[in-house]
């Protein structure tokens, strides 16, 4: 399995990747990582996954977010499976997101602001964890290049595009 991020826009790819790392570890799963900063990067890495590699983790970050057609057109020809980390990637054509709702960290996110617009030190707030997530299905796209998709998990998506 490979795993696609930017190292360049912070240390939370990095941490990932080392999860991910550890997983594919205790599961007996060969994980390929990869730190691209380009397309030419990107479609280099996708192109050197190991025979047998049939998935990559897209990372959330500002190249994966910014080059997510690059990315979900190169998985496409390759005819490759990819885990993408927002479902507005599901909707450009990949086949499963999983992620954060983000819908719902920004609603959450209001109620801070009207703390510190009140007058309470952010320092003093305490982190909030994303408690919500989103699994999203494009049937369309998987049927296309020829994946087939479990019911299973098509009954636990939050959403199916058909």
């Amino acid at each position: 399995m490979g795993v696609l991020y930017n190292a360049q826009v912070g240390p939370f790819g990095k941490l990932y990747a080392q999860a991910i790392n550890e997983a594919g570890i205790a599961a007996n799963v060969g994980i390929e990582v990869a730190q691209v900063t380009d397309t030419n990067g990107m479609e280099a890495f996708v192109d050197s996954l190991s025979p047998g590699n049939e998935a990559l983790i897209v990372l959330p970050d500002i190249f994966t977010v910014t080059h997510q057609k690059a990315i979900i057109a190169k998985m496409a020809k390759r005819r490759l499976l990819a885990m993408y980390p927002f479902p507005y990637f599901v909707n450009a054509g990949g086949i499963v997101a999983y992620g954060v709702d983000q819908r719902d960290l920004f609603r959450r996110s209001a109620s801070y602001v009207d703390r510190v617009l009140r007058g309470e030190s952010p320092s003093a707030l305490p982190v909030q964890l994303p408690i919500k997530f989103r699994l999203a299905v494009n049937l369309r796209a998987a049927t296309a290049q020829g994946i087939s998709i479990p019911a299973t998990l098509l009954a636990r998506a939050d959403d199916v595009v058909e």
